[in-house]
């Protein structure tokens, strides 16, 4: 059996070894509470296994699945090629400028580029 207990108690199991519970309990003429029992673990548990394959969303049933379908065959590693990807120009920031006058009043110039902002300052010093 491929268990692992973590700090808090928990039982882990490798994603092969779930797999090998749903085959038999799927595939055999022997109950799913008999399979369950002979091997330590709680029914409900075994018929969620089984649901989760058959959705095929849960990770670790991606992870059986590949290891089922990948030849057992070593193969030495080697480097992939990577072509660094072109540098993306930052866009340029969108600004706001408030200018709060001594009457109180308030004057916004949304996206105000450098000219604006070059105007602005030279109306109000």
């Amino acid at each position: 059996m491929d268990m692992k207990v973590d700090v808090l108690g928990r039982r882990t199991f490798s994603p092969q070894w779930k797999m090998n519970i749903v085959d038999q309990a799927t595939t055999s003429s022997r109950s799913v509470s008999l399979i369950a029992r002979e091997n330590n673990i709680n029914t409900n548990q075994v018929f969620r296994w089984i649901r989760e394959v058959k959705k095929g969303q849960s990770r670790w049933v991606r992870v059986a699945m590949d290891m089922q379908s990948l030849p057992h065959k070593e193969e030495p590693a080697a480097f992939l090629p990577v072509l660094p990807s072109p540098l993306k120009q930052p866009a340029p920031a969108s600004t706001s400028i408030t200018v709060e006058l001594t009457t109180g009043h308030r004057v916004t110039v949304n996206q105000a580029d450098e000219q604006i902002v070059r105007l602005l300052l030279s109306a109000l010093l």
